[in-house]
């Protein structure tokens, strides 16, 4: 509309929607085992990836900042005891430090980079993603990080797995439709047709249940490989592609 391509907002009147509130906290024995696992995961192979890793999820745990402040954290936004994040989601930010947290920031390396947490593949270029180190140790330590919600389900859903289930074939973010709802004896069963054409039926307790979501929008990440013959796509008016 700002540009004059549109006569009215298209999405004037839905209503929008609420998310869900994440509840699911680390226990004080997951913490320990999370914090032994990390220590195992570098000692098995010290290379600096691992470490920075190790590093940049302790200071998320202790001073409760986004990934990407701590990620591109600059040397000249530590103060003393105090980051003073220059560029937060919500602005300029001041948190306080406690001495683990300033412990970690002086085991850095200064060697006259701006940042913190350097990429030993870019120069001059903070770390840009953990997702590898935090998978490994994740499953290492066997934590299951996701907020259980009720979920109601019927005929023509479709839902995503996010997380995999090698023995059945079922991997993250593939998908599937719900067949048919049906009542025993011993609870309801939920079949459904995966996408490469799999029946399948999960009784009401399958604890692959407590893995899936809705699959009514998808990221970009997510979306890759897949085929649909219209998409509606939330991208900022800038964006390079939509010359392509």
């Amino acid at each position: 509309m700002r540009h004059g391509l549109l006569a009215k907002n298209v999405v004037t009147g839905l209503r929008k929607n609420k998310g869900r509130r994440l509840t699911r906290f680390l226990s004080v024995e997951e913490l320990a085992r999370l914090y032994a696992v990390m220590d195992e995961h570098v000692a098995d192979c010290p290379r600096t990836e691992r470490k920075q890793g190790r590093d940049i999820v302790r200071l998320l745990i202790l001073t409760g900042c986004r990934r990407s402040e701590i990620l591109r954290l600059r040397w000249d936004e530590i103060d003393g005891d105090q980051l003073r994040i220059k560029d937060s989601k919500t602005g300029r930010c001041d948190i306080q430090l406690c001495a683990e947290a300033r412990d970690i920031l002086h085991q850095q390396a200064r060697n006259g980079g701006l940042y913190v947490f350097p990429s030993t593949l870019v120069r001059d270029a903070p770390v840009t993603k953990i997702d590898s180190f935090w998978y490994a140790v994740r499953q290492r330590a066997r934590l299951d990080v996701f907020d259980a919600a009720p979920m109601t389900l019927q005929r023509g859903d479709r839902i995503r797995w996010t997380r995999n289930d090698n023995e059945r074939g079922l991997i993250n973010a593939h998908q599937a439709e719900v067949t048919d709802i049906t009542v025993e004896s011993n609870g309801q069963s939920i079949r459904m047709r995966t996408d490469d054409g799999r029946n399948l039926s999960l009784g009401h307790s399958d604890p692959q249940l407590g893995h899936c979501d809705y699959a009514f929008a998808s990221t970009a990440h997510g979306a890759q490989g897949r085929t649909a013959g219209q998409v509606i796509a939330v991208m900022d008016s800038d964006h390079a592609a939509l010359s392509n």
